[in-house]
């Protein structure tokens, strides 16, 4: 079972006093290994199986991924966009995206194993755009990382 909390705080960015920037801290504990989590969190491609919105992820090269996702299961559009990989650790992995109008997503994912068979997953999600979208957006990629997390832990309990 997957025990999550999440906190919100808010500051402005640095960039422009007009431009507000938000980070959503999540924490997940699931009943996995760490080497399990980190397969999932360091390729893309396995990544988008588990996640809820993700259609289809191509690995364009080394550390970039193109993604399709189709944001609302009633409105028959699909997104694309890009993901490339700022850091990646065994304790840490960063990821960029591009190709979002108006908005700019970073997700940092750290690690850390309490036990032999459990992981807790700290994600910030961080995103710089106009304070409207970015709360929906940042809703709606929180409410998507509890699924995948979900989805990932009953799977390979099956």
């Amino acid at each position: 079972m997957i025990i999550a909390h999440a906190v919100m705080t808010y500051f402005r960015s640095n960039q422009s006093s007009s431009w507000l920037q938000s980070t959503e801290l999540i924490e997940l504990t699931i009943n996995k290994t760490k080497d399990e989590v980190q397969q999932v969190i360091e390729d893309l491609e396995p990544y988008g199986k588990f996640h809820p919105l993700i259609t289809n992820v191509e690995k364009i090269n080394d550390g970039n991924y193109q993604i399709k996702e189709r944001p609302y299961s009633w409105l028959p559009v699909s997104i694309g966009y890009r993901v490339f990989v700022e850091e990646l650790t065994a304790e840490k992995a960063v990821y960029g995206f591009s190709s979002l109008v108006w908005f700019k997503p970073k997700f940092t994912y750290r690690l850390e194993s309490p036990s032999l068979d459990t992981t807790k997953i700290q994600l910030a999600i961080r995103i710089e755009g106009p304070p409207i979208g970015r709360r929906i957006l940042i809703n709606k990629m929180v409410a998507a990382q509890l699924q995948l997390w979900q989805a990932f832990e009953q799977s390979l309990n099956n």
